[in-house]
């Protein structure tokens, strides 16, 4: 979504003497809606479902227990403006619990795993698709027996690898847009942002205007949203950047500023996870920007 259809959409909405004021409350994130899912592509490697690419050297665990992998995202497909703090390169796999009884909807290091992958080892466990490298190989025979090498490991990691439940594999785009908090700007609210401008919100006579206009930025259908990073979480619940802070010993002061929403799937209708759910993954700004992914924190909502 554009700033222009953002404004376009805030008049409609009879929003539009105070489109540029709510506007700036905003931070962006990126999404898919369920409309933009797709049926995922050998090249892919940002996709939802299917089994996680590379593989990990490593299942992650909870009470001895495999997790089930439900996606995984090549920080390259997110347009840089969107983070705040610079991501680093290589793809981010993403775990959650199998079942209801390996979690107790509170905020959890274990539970839910991320693993980093970087890119030296994204090229050396990548599948090899291009026709250049496979005619070299061909007339290298030293280089055909590397591949053939690469391709046997991984053929035989994932003979080894945990079965738990795999879920359709489908590939996307991501979509840049300005994600709104759940409430109508405050001036002594505490998750405004620091880009927020100073205005008065006539509550009288735009609170009903702005939770419709929300829902319209949300494209209208709360369940269409699939998947997210960055920006406002849409939650099913409570906010829950108080309460991880809480858990993690509460590191900062400012929330809503420190703690980033990582990773958000929405699967509240089932079909993308093991439970009809939606999972957030949280990290503080200063674990991301030092790609301490072992630091992020697993909540799981239910409508």
């Amino acid at each position: 979504m554009t700033r222009d259809q953002f404004l376009q959409l805030a008049a409609e909405y009879r929003l539009g003497h105070v489109a540029n004021e709510i506007l700036s409350t905003s931070i962006p994130a990126v999404r898919v809606l369920e409309s933009a899912l797709r049926p995922a592509q050998t090249e892919d490697r940002t996709f939802l479902g299917g089994t996680p690419l590379p593989p990990p050297k490593e299942w992650p665990r909870h009470k001895n227990v495999p997790l089930t992998f439900v996606g995984q995202v090549a920080t390259a497909s997110i347009p840089p403006a969107v983070c705040a703090v610079r991501l680093p390169v290589g793809i981010l796999q993403f775990f959650v619990p199998p079942a209801p009884e390996y979690h107790d909807y509170e905020p959890s290091l274990d539970c839910g795993k991320v693993i980093f992958v970087g890119s030296q080892s994204i090229d050396e466990g990548w599948p090899v698709h291009d026709p250049d490298v496979a005619t070299k190989a061909v007339a290298n025979p030293y280089l055909l027996s590397r591949l053939f090498k690469s391709w046997r490991d991984r053929k035989s990691q994932g003979n080894t690898m945990p079965s738990p439940t795999v879920f359709p594999k489908r590939g996307f785009e991501w979509e840049a847009f300005p994600s709104l908090y759940a409430l109508p700007p405050d001036p002594d609210a505490i998750w405004l942002p620091g880009t927020a401008q100073s205005f008065d919100f006539n509550y009288d006579a735009d609170e009903v205007n702005y939770f419709d206009f929300r829902r319209a930025v949300l494209a209208k259908n709360h369940y269409s949203l699939r998947a997210q990073m960055l920006g406002f979480a849409d939650a099913a619940q409570e906010d829950m950047e108080p309460i991880v802070n809480t858990f993690a010993g509460n590191p900062s002061s400012e929330v809503f500023r420190d703690w980033i929403l990582l990773f958000a799937l929405h699967s509240s209708v089932g079909g993308l996870a093991p439970e009809a759910a939606c999972y957030y993954f949280w990290i503080h700004r200063d674990d991301l920007a030092d790609a301490r992914f072992d630091n992020v924190w697993l909540c799981i909502q239910r409508d």
